[in-house]
């Protein structure tokens, strides 16, 4: 900011120095002493009030200090309109990881109905009170669907209830856990349901940028010969 005023300091610096070299406006004598003029010459008085270059000044710096507020306060109304954008973006995937965190927490062993999973989508089955329901997330296309089913005893299957989590959204990936012989542990794409190895120790979530690991503490790692 200084160096932008500077050349309006420098005027007017150059200005007062002009006006104080100038004639004198007026010339007074006191007659409460009666000084002599031609003696003591003329009291010299500087002239007061704002002619138009002070105005100028005025308002070429209120017109930089103007610019400057309206620049900061569209910068911030961008940059509210961009936050507001991404919270916006990614409540989907929020309400997504909620959703399946708890589905995963209410998993159950089932060997009839053992967890399947790999890295397009997940198969297991919950308990919600006393009754038992499948639970599947899939990527189809560029959707993610959640499917649940109740389980029967009968042959007769019911219709499964259909929803659309999120669409036009980045893909949903799922990784599980596997104990390689060297003792390392690292998520892999898959987790074999046959010979069945029960429930995963975790399954790790990632939804475009976004990631999320559910632990399922009554499930176990995977082992590397198992893969």
């Amino acid at each position: 900011m200084n160096g932008i005023l500077k050349p309006f300091f420098l005027l007017r610096e150059l200005y007062d120095g002009w006006r104080g070299d100038r004639a004198p406006i007026c010339a007074q004598v006191s007659t409460e002493h009666k000084w002599d003029v031609a003696a003591t010459g003329p009291v010299i008085q500087r002239a007061h009030g704002f002619l138009l270059i002070d105005s100028l000044i005025a308002l070429t710096l209120f017109g930089i200090a103007g610019a400057g507020v309206t620049t900061s306060f569209y910068q911030a109304v961008k940059a509210e309109a961009r936050i507001r954008e991404s919270f916006r973006e990614y409540d989907p995937i929020r309400l997504t990881f909620m959703r399946m965190d708890q589905d995963l927490r209410n998993m159950v062993r089932l060997r009839e109905h053992p967890f399947k999973g790999k890295h397009s989508g997940i198969e297991f089955p919950i308990r919600k009170g006393d009754t038992l329901f499948t639970v599947e997330y899939k990527m189809e296309g560029n959707k993610l669907y959640r499917k649940e089913r109740k389980i029967t005893q009968g042959l007769k299957q019911e219709k499964a209830k259909e929803q659309i989590l999120f669409k036009e959204g980045p893909a949903a990936e799922f990784f599980f856990p596997y104990e390689n012989d060297d003792g390392m542990r690292e998520f892999e794409n898959d987790w074999l349901d046959d010979p069945y190895q029960g429930l995963p120790r975790a399954v790790q979530i990632k939804i475009g940028e976004f990631e999320k690991v559910v632990s399922i503490p009554q499930g176990r790692i995977g082992h590397g010969d198992e893969k």
